[in-house]
C-alpha cells in the first residue's frame, strides 16, 4: 500500500480484445482515507484518442491539443466512508473491492503512442480509481493503469502465407492480401537484377568483364526499415510525419538506435550465374546480366493501421541496397497494404501475441490535482 495514497490498484496489463473482460482489485486503506478526507473510492474504464501538434520554437510557438472519448463503461462506487465508525475500527481496517468491467464489441481502434519532434498521438485505454472528499483542499487521487487493447481482424483468416499468391511492388514480392496480419511470419521475396552496360561480343565467352552493378549476395549489403506513416489532427490543424520503427527481415546492419528484428541467418538467398544476353539488333553486342533473389520473414508486433477523426496510421518500408562508390545504392519505398491485428474470434488466445508498444504508453501517474495532459513532453494521462 502506497503511504501517498489510501488506495491501491491491482491490474495486470495483459492483451484485451472486444468483449473481454476487464478485471481487478483495488485494495482500501481505510485509515489512511479517513486521514486524508476522502468521502468515496469510484472505478471507471475510460479510452480516449489524444492528439497535439506544437508549431515553432521558443515563446513564438503554437500548440494545439485535441481529445475524443472513444467510450465509457460506467462507473462503480467502491468504498463509501463510514462516518460512525471509531478511529480504532478504522485504524485496523485494509479491505479488498474487486471490479469487473466489460470491453464493448463495437469496432474501436487498437492502442497506439506515438511521438515525433513537434507532433504526439495516442490512443489509450486504461482503469482510473478516484478518491474524492468535499474536505479535500488538494483536490482528488487519481491512478491511472493502461493496458493494450485490439480489434478483432474481419479478414478471412490465412493458415500458410506461403501458399499464397505473391504480387510485385517494385522489386519486393508480398502476399497478395487485402491486409497483412499482426503475429504472423510473412514472406517476403526481394528480386534483384543486375546488367552491365553495352559491350563488345568478345564479352561474351568471359563473364569477368561483368563488374557493375553486380547485384549484392549477402544480407548485410540490403536495409529494410519499416516506417510509420501517422496523420495527426488537433484542433482542425493537420500533420503527417513518418517515425522509423525497426529494422526488418534481418537485413543489414545491427543498429543500436533501432530495433531489428529477424536473423540474417533466416535469410535465404539464391544466386543465379551471370547470363550473356545478346543485342537484338546486331546480336554483335551484348549485356551481362545477373539475378539474386534474397527471401526473408517479416513479423509485424506494432499497433496495426487505423483512422479515427483525430488519427491516421499506416506503414511503409525503405529498400536500400548498396552498390560499390558513392550514389549508387538502390532506394525505393513500398506503400504497404493494411495491417491487421492478426486475431479472429475463431481463435484460442495465444500468450505470444503481446502488441509492441514504446515505453510512453505504459506510464503511469498517481495523480493530485489532475493535471493538464501534455503528451510532447511527458505522455502520461
Amino acid at each position: 500500500m502506497s503511504l501517498t495514497h489510501a488506495f491501491n490498484l491491482d491490474l495486470d496489463n495483459g492483451l484485451r480484445k472486444p468483449g473481454d473482460l476487464v478485471a481487478g482489485i483495488v485494495d482500501v486503506d481505510e485509515a489512511r482515507a479517513s486521514e486524508l478526507n476522502i468521502d468515496e473510492i469510484r472505478v471507471e474504464l475510460l479510452a480516449d484518442v489524444k492528439t497535439q501538434i506544437r508549431l515553432g520554437t521558443g515563446d513564438a510557438a503554437i500548440q494545439s491539443d485535441d481529445r475524443k472519448s472513444l467510450m465509457t463503461a460506467g462507473t462503480f462506487i467502491l468504498w463509501k466512508r463510514d462516518n460512525t465508525a471509531t478511529e480504532q475500527i478504522r485504524a485496523t481496517t485494509h479491505k479488498s473491492y474487486p471490479f469487473t468491467f466489460t470491453l464493448p464489441n463495437n469496432n474501436l481502434p487498437p492502442s497506439f503512442h506515438i511521438q515525433s519532434g513537434e507532433v504526439a498521438a495516442s490512443v489509450r485505454y486504461y482503469i482510473r480509481v478516484t478518491g474524492s472528499g468535499k474536505g479535500r483542499d488538494a483536490g482528488d487521487i487519481r491512478i491511472n493503469r493502461p493496458f493494450p487493447f485490439l480489434p478483432y481482424d474481419d479478414n478471412p483468416f490465412v493458415d500458410e502465407l506461403r501458399a499464397v499468391e505473391h504480387r510485385m511492388i517494385k522489386t519486393v514480392r508480398i502476399p497478395d492480401l487485402e491486409s497483412l496480419p499482426l503475429f504472423t511470419k510473412i514472406p517476403v521475396v526481394i528480386v534483384l537484377r543486375g546488367v552491365s552496360k553495352i559491350l563488345s561480343s568478345s564479352s561474351a565467352l568471359n563473364s569477368s568483364r561483368f563488374t557493375f552493378p553486380i547485384p549484392p549476395t549477402s544480407p548485410k549489403y540490403l536495409e529494410l526499415r519499416l516506417f510509420a506513416v501517422c496523420t495527426t489532427v488537433a484542433q482542425a490543424k493537420a500533420l503527417t510525419f513518418r517515425s522509423e520503427v525497426s529494422l526488418m527481415g534481418g537485413l543489414g546492419k545491427l543498429d543500436m538506435n533501432i530495433p531489428f528484428e529477424g536473423s540474417p541467418k533466416e535469410v535465404a538467398v539464391d544466386i543465379e550465374p551471370p547470363e550473356w544476353i545478346a543485342e537484338a539488333e546486331t546480336n554483335a553486342n551484348g549485356r551481362w546480366s545477373q539475378l539474386v533473389t534474397f527471401r526473408t520473414d517479416i513479423l509485424f508486433r506494432g499497433t496495426p493501421t487505423f483512422k479515427t477523426s483525430l488519427v491516421k496510421l499506416d506503414y511503409e518500408l525503405d529498400l536500400k541496397v548498396v552498390f560499390p562508390g558513392i550514389g549508387n545504392d538502390l532506394k525505393t519505398t513500398i506503400c504497404l497494404p493494411p495491417i491487421s491485428s492478426g486475431l479472429h474470434r475463431s481463435q484460442l488466445s495465444d500468450d505470444n501475441q503481446s502488441l509492441d508498444l514504446p515505453p510512453a504508453y505504459w506510464e503511469v501517474i498517481d495523480e493530485v490535482d489532475y493535471p493538464k495532459t501534455n503528451l510532447a513532453t511527458d505522455g502520461k494521462q
